[in-house]
């Protein structure tokens, strides 16, 4: 992606002219009046839900999220408390350049803090972002009155933060459409603050679909004024989400337009997912899915946007493993990820066809016989599924080029850095089960326990120590793991077709650690007990030929031929233990229903009782 494509885009989908009317937004019976910068006197309006569903304060009103700093206590300071009258509101618009957009947040994000620490006539001052395009930003700033601004301006005297903006536009601040709104505020500014429960949420949104655009209550329309129609502000996120398009897929794809579809995912957790249709110029349709999530402490502490790096470091080499091709993948420290990645088409999550009574399957049970017509059973997947994670494991088997990607996780365990992070991941764990052990032992909790298993877990959790750890990876291979090895993190794509086949998706948990492991993890989520004992020999055995095929053709990395079948069926085990004993105890703890805790339990058991006869030899849990 260059500058010369960044500028031809610029070209062929130039900004439209300023709307020629003003609008307003009612929260809450707050109406506030937006204005174009040329200070033309037109109309107002106020936007109302096209449901008809009356506008409640704080009400999300369609296109925009703020991804500035809400640890700032200034952005919602006491001194917005009371309205003067005075205020005055100013939205600045930018278009900024595919390749700059991660250093534009950072660069903001720090003006935002900054700004809010020194400015005490600024009484709100955010970063907001489109999400249907992320290259469309949104400055939101809330001043005590005009002279606030001027003080504002006076700061920056020296254009150092003008001119490293400007280096980032991909089209001027001053032509695009919405290049400087100001709103004057008539009392009732309270009303128009964010609660803290709603900093991450979007607030000011304003190209939305989903509204339209009506005249406020006994306004008078002056002579000449030109509504603002639904069709116009879609035109210009039509436009917009074009431009990013036609940038981040040349120079292999020409462009000719692009449109969502009213197509939602099927299950998962990991993200909104929007499902686009693109024309090429050729007349071809190249069908994309467009995966966000907005970062939050909990992915920041887990590392979910570690599924970006994935993709722009090591999924090229992954086609062997059908992981979807990935056109664009940005992510920030925060746990926000955008992909723009292939769609997978006439597709259902694999894990569908492992029956009614696995927890992912209970929403769709009026349906899963239709689901599952026509398609291969749990048998046919799972052995494909344990073929497709030895082409991924054997891809980057011992590879040592893993271990200096900080991102991946597990990468600094297998460097022997990181113990106060791997301690505080088996101290979740470990106290978790000393709440449920207390709980057992009165009585008190809402499932049934296994005396085994939880024999097992007493036992394994006496073993956590970081340097027998340590002696433990030293002890078997690493490789490239997809690290949330289950069922529903496959999709059966093509169904019912010869072209049918079964595509890893969902990399947010990817890091280096055991390949077998994931086998076992992968039995115990999903597979029915009964035809877990019948097959999973078989299916290891298979894994094991798969991989040493894929490590021969490669040309064999160091230990390739050492790697035996026992090898691989003694991880199976005791990975697959060691993951599922972590993972009861803290799934508890998290609040799931207690019948899909019954479930994992019972699995988890079963599992135990087959392999792990004697309690002291359970594996340390694994994390």
């Amino acid at each position: 992606m260059t500058d010369k494509a960044l500028s031809n885009a610029a070209e062929t989908f130039p900004a439209l002219d300023a709307p020629t009317m003003t609008l307003s937004l009612e929260l809450g019976g707050i109406l506030a009046s937006w204005q174009h910068a040329d200070s033309r006197m037109l109309a107002s309006a106020h936007l109302q839900p096209t449901d008809g569903t009356p506008m409640q304060p704080g009400m999300p009103i369609g296109g925009f999220k703020a991804v500035g700093p809400p640890e700032v206590e200034g952005s919602f300071g006491s001194s917005c408390a009371e309205s003067t009258g005075d205020e005055v509101m100013w939205l600045c618009s930018f278009h900024i350049k595919v390749s700059c957009v991660d250093d534009f947040k950072r660069l903001m994000r720090e003006e935002c803090a900054t700004v809010l620490a020194v400015e005490p006539g600024m009484l709100r001052y955010e970063l907001m972002q489109s999400t249907d395009d992320p290259c469309i930003f949104l400055v939101v700033e809330i001043v005590a009155d005009l002279s606030a601004i001027a003080v504002h301006e006076a700061r920056r005297v020296d254009g150092t933060l003008r001119a490293a903006i400007k280096e980032m536009e991909a089209v001027d601040r001053h032509d695009s459409p919405m290049r400087g709104v100001r709103w004057s505020a008539a009392g009732g500014l309270r009303q128009l603050q964010w609660a803290a429960a709603c900093r991450e949420s979007a607030v000011l949104r304003m190209l939305c679909g989903d509204f339209l655009l009506a005249p406020p209550p006994n306004s008078v329309k002056p002579e000449g004024a030109s509504p603002i129609t639904l069709a116009a502000i879609g035109s210009t996120r039509q436009r917009r989400l074009l431009e990013w398009l036609t940038v981040v897929l040349a120079p292999q794809h020409q462009v000719a337009s692009a449109s969502f579809r009213t197509q939602q995912k099927m299950g998962g957790m990991s993200g909104e997912i929007r499902f686009l249709d693109v024309t090429m110029r050729t007349g071809e349709t190249l069908p994309l899915v467009l995966k966000s999530a907005t970062g939050s402490p909990l992915r920041k502490t887990m590392g979910n946007a570690r599924e970006a790096c994935f993709y722009n470091e090591l999924a090229a080499h992954l086609s062997v493993a059908n992981v979807p091709t990935c056109f664009w993948a940005s992510s920030l420290e925060t746990g926000e990820v955008v992909l723009l990645l292939e769609a997978l088409e006439n597709a259902v999550p694999a894990g569908t066809f492992f029956g009614a009574a696995q927890p992912n399957n209970w929403a769709v049970a009026p349906q899963l016989k239709a689901l599952c017509a026509g398609n291969p059973g749990p048998e046919a997947i799972a052995a494909d599924a344990f073929t497709l994670y030895a082409r991924m494991h054997g891809t980057y088997w011992q590879d040592a080029e893993l271990l200096s990607k900080p991102w991946l996780r597990g990468a600094a365990w297998h460097a022997g850095k990181g113990e106060a992070v791997w301690r505080a991941a088996q101290a979740q764990a470990q106290s978790a089960w000393a709440g449920l052990r207390a709980a057992i032992s009165a009585g008190e909790t809402p499932i049934s326990w296994d005396a085994h298993l939880v024999a097992c877990l007493d036992a394994s959790f006496a073993k956590v120590d970081w340097l027998s750890y340590q002696a433990e990876l030293k002890a078997r291979p690493f490789t490239l793991v997809h690290g949330d090895a289950h069922a529903h993190n496959f999709m059966w794509v093509e169904q019912r077709t010869p072209a049918a086949r079964q595509c890893l998706i969902d990399f947010e948990m990817v890091g280096v650690g055991s390949g077998a492991q994931e086998l076992g993890q992968y039995c115990i989520s999903h597979v029915p007990v009964e035809l877990r004992r019948a097959k999973e020999a078989d299916w290891v055995r298979g894994y094991h030929v798969e991989l040493l095929g894929v490590l021969r053709e490669a040309g064999a990395r160091e230990g390739t031929e050492e790697y035996k079948l026992e090898s691989a069926l003694s991880e199976y085990v005791a990975g697959g233990a060691g993951r599922w004993i972590w993972f009861v105890p803290v799934l508890q703890a998290l609040g799931l229903p207690p019948p899909m805790n019954q479930f994992f339990h019972d699995q988890l058991a079963a599992f135990l009782h087959d392999h792990v006869a004697d309690a002291s030899l359970s594996p340390m849990p694994r994390v």
